[in-house]
């Protein structure tokens, strides 16, 4: 993770993050999972994937995640899910926990952090 690091994001990310977020164990409105949404859309580039994945059967919106990480030629991707967590690399794509990622950035002098789930080097 040497460099500078950008986070990326997609429309489909950013529908699924929203529904996510109004399930009645996280307590918000619709309108407070929007302004949410709204701020990691301001935070993040949007990519548009052009290629399906099929990766993760178990929870095949977690593929929605790798195909950004295609469209956006990440290097790596941030995310605490187990899913994805489990594919450790996938084509030349590592996935890393935000813990590891933190380690790895706190091993560098001065190194910006990363708020999405996709970033690139």
């Amino acid at each position: 993770m040497a460099g500078s690091m950008r986070c990326f994001t997609s429309l489909p990310i950013l529908d699924e993050v929203r529904d996510v977020l109004q399930r009645p164990k996280f307590g918000l409105s619709p309108d407070q999972a929007l302004s949410l949404v709204e701020e990691l859309h301001d935070l993040c580039e949007v990519v548009t994937p052009r290629e399906r994945v099929r990766a993760v059967t178990a929870d095949t919106d977690d593929n929605l995640v790798l195909e950004c990480a295609l469209a956006a030629h990440a290097d790596f991707v941030v995310s605490g899910d187990s899913h994805l967590l489990d594919l450790g690399v996938w084509r030349r794509i590592r996935i890393v926990s935000p813990a590891a990622a933190l380690k790895e950035i706190e091993g560098r002098a001065g190194g910006p952090g990363c708020g999405s789930q996709t970033c690139r080097t």
